[in-house]
């Protein structure tokens, strides 16, 4: 299921849904079809209220900027990823492994709508101020990996030493993605291989399933 798709089935649900995050999934979805058809940057939140059906002072209320919608999309991202269980056993596979298959899972999350997701991080990528914008949901992502991989992280100046390291390999890997159109996404995957080894022979970090 792709995340417009997802976004209208939460919209439908609307016995365990309030009217604003009702109001919150149809603005997501309609901000989505948008990005699969122009540029990010072209599409105002006036576009955005137009396609959903809302007053444009209710979108402005529960996303203030555009780059809101950008982050609440990420965020459901991060949501789906975190409840996914991916089989994974730190007694079994080693730290390389669980990073990567839990990257490359939100990889496929954001394949779904390949297009949108495309549209909406382009302008992070070409912008150190639309990047800022992202910084505190990007780290918040990047620890949401870190805990799903079990790393060790047992002091917080280690801990932000592993969030800016994955960060950084993260953001070299989404450059890839980004020209990366082949079905079984394989430039991705070997870009984000070849990273994370390159990380994990920088930092110190014991795992259980390497010492074993």
């Amino acid at each position: 299921m792709n995340s417009l798709l997802w976004f209208k089935k939460k919209f439908t649900d609307v016995k365990t849904m309030t009217e604003h995050e009702q109001k919150r999934q149809k603005i997501l979805a309609a901000a989505l079809e948008l990005a699969a058809k122009r540029a990010w940057e072209s599409v105002s939140l006036l576009d955005i209220a137009r396609k959903a059906g809302v007053p444009h002072q209710d979108i402005t209320a529960v996303f203030p900027q555009k780059y809101d919608i950008t982050s609440a999309v990420l965020r459901d991202i991060d949501d789906r990823m975190s409840i996914e269980d991916l089989g994974l056993d730190g007694e079994r596979d080693s730290l390389k492994d669980r990073l990567f298959e839990i990257v490359m899972f939100r990889f496929d999350l954001l394949a779904e709508d390949r297009e949108a997701m495309v549209s909406m991080l382009k302008p992070a990528m070409q912008s150190l101020e639309q990047a800022a914008q992202h910084k505190q949901g990007f780290c918040h992502s990047m620890r949401l990996i870190i805990e799903k991989a079990e790393m060790d992280c047992d002091h917080v100046l280690k801990e932000d030493i592993l969030i800016a390291a994955l960060g950084l390999v993260y953001m070299m890997t989404v450059r890839i993605w980004l020209q990366d159109d082949s079905p079984d996404m394989t430039r991705t995957m070997a870009a984000l291989d070849r990273y994370l080894e390159r990380m994990l022979k920088i930092l110190p970090l014991q795992d259980r399933a390497e010492a074993a």
